[in-house]
């Protein structure tokens, strides 16, 4: 399978990580884990279907093999089953942002208004990262892709 380390343009030494602090399978920004800590950092896009000819994916976590879900507007992301997908808000669609070049808008395929943010107006280690109005691609709204060996 093909990893990705997922981070933002604001902050791009710190990575889209499983949080290791917190039973709720929430998201934040990390500097480089170790050992098996960095599978929490390690995702998969996956495509899915949906009948209507909509290119869309999940985000499957190495570390515990969910997938990155929206608990609801402005509010931080979680992980659940892919069995669970159909009940929730786990598909996303990629938005390439041209003035950024390699780094672009993980939109909620459910609501493209909705898009993966790094929460907040600074943005250190531990960020939360959650789902929030898209405003044309600031710097805590695009992300990039980047493939690891795993």
């Amino acid at each position: 399978m093909l990893y990705y380390k997922i981070f933002p343009a604001c902050r791009p030494d710190l990575y889209l990580t499983l949080n290791p602090t917190d039973d709720q399978n929430s998201a934040v920004l990390k500097a480089p884990l170790a050992g098996r800590d960095e599978d929490r950092q390690l995702w998969t896009p996956l495509e899915t279907f949906s009948g209507v000819g909509n290119k869309e994916f999940v985000l499957l976590n190495k570390y515990n093999n969910k997938v990155l879900a929206a608990r609801g507007e402005r509010q931080t992301v979680t992980q659940i089953s892919l069995s669970e997908i159909p009940k929730h808000f786990a598909t996303w669609s990629y938005l390439p942002v041209a003035k950024w070049n390699v780094f672009g808008g993980i939109q909620l395929n459910a609501d493209r208004a909705m898009n993966l943010n790094a929460f907040g107006d600074t943005w250190g280690e531990d960020t939360k990262v959650g789902i929030h109005d898209w405003k044309n691609g600031a710097p805590n709204e695009v992300w990039q892709f980047a493939l690891v060996q795993a």
